[in-house]
């Protein structure tokens, strides 16, 4: 149970850091909101539905094996790895986004 969990909160933890990225990038949460939901629910469910092997990469499919322990596309070590590469991605771009972001007093 605790096991089952955790995987829970780090799947969950990867789309606290897409909605971060989304939320840097246009700074405001409109289309933050749109975006992330555009990608996550239709954009992804397309992809999947015309190309089998995405489900191996896309980030939201890769969250969901990760939540369920791993699946018969995506093993967890292959989910945990490939969500690690994206959120260091995501961190840097986040950081970069933001100290470079136009802030005036």
């Amino acid at each position: 149970m605790a096991g089952g969990i955790g995987n829970l909160v780090l799947a969950r933890l990867g789309s606290a850091a897409m909605g971060t990225l989304l939320a840097v990038l246009f700074r405001s949460p409109a289309p933050a909101i749109a975006t992330g939901a555009a990608c996550g629910l239709p954009g992804e469910a397309l992809l999947v539905g015309s190309w089998d092997d995405t489900a191996q990469w896309l980030p939201r499919r890769l969250m969901d094996a990760l939540a369920a322990g791993g699946t018969s596309l995506v093993s967890y070590g292959q989910a945990a790895t490939l969500l690690a590469l994206y959120g260091s991605v995501a961190s840097l771009l986040i950081v970069v986004l933001f100290v470079r972001g136009e802030v005036t007093a």
